[in-house]
């Protein structure tokens, strides 16, 4: 597991490959890098952050409190928006996971 407690830039990138498990996001909003490896099983927590709903586009998963974007996640990877699930976490947070 790797938490991340600030953001990133753009040329990082958390690679889940081979069984890295999990992500917390303690700021996702600022988080820029990308994520490749991807897997089911994987989570990423958006750590105190409530979702209501998510788009997936052209490599980026956008999660929405209401109308306002709390995270834009980049993936690297061939990913279909019906695979992934965001679910609540214990502490008021989201679990983001991916399902084949």
């Amino acid at each position: 597991m790797v938490n991340l407690l600030g953001g990133s830039t753009s040329t990082q990138t958390v690679d889940f490959q081979p069984s890295f498990g999990a992500l917390d996001l303690a700021v996702p909003l600022i988080y820029q890098g990308i994520i490749a490896g991807f897997a089911p099983g994987d989570t990423i927590d958006l750590v105190l952050t409530p979702e209501t709903t998510f788009t997936y586009a052209s490599n980026v998963l956008t999660v929405f409190d209401g109308s306002i974007p709390v995270a834009n996640l980049h993936f690297s990877g061939d990913y279909l928006q019906t695979h992934f699930t965001l679910t609540p976490d214990t502490a008021g947070g989201t679990i983001i996971g991916y399902t084949s």
